[in-house]
C-alpha cells in the first residue's frame, strides 16, 4: 500500500512531474487525514 501526501495529489491534479507515478499507485493507495485537510483547505 502507498500512502499519499498532499503534494503527490496536487502533482496529479495539476499534471506535474510525477503525476504518472501517482496515477499508477492511486487504486491501492491511502490519503492521511492531515493531507486531506491540507487539500480541502487549500482548494476551498
Amino acid at each position: 500500500m502507498t500512502v499519499l501526501d498532499a503534494s503527490a495529489v496536487l502533482a496529479l491534479i495539476h499534471d506535474e512531474p510525477g503525476a504518472d507515478v501517482v496515477a499508477s499507485e492511486l487504486a491501492s493507495s491511502s490519503l492521511g487525514t492531515a493531507s486531506l485537510a491540507e487539500l480541502t483547505s487549500s482548494h476551498a
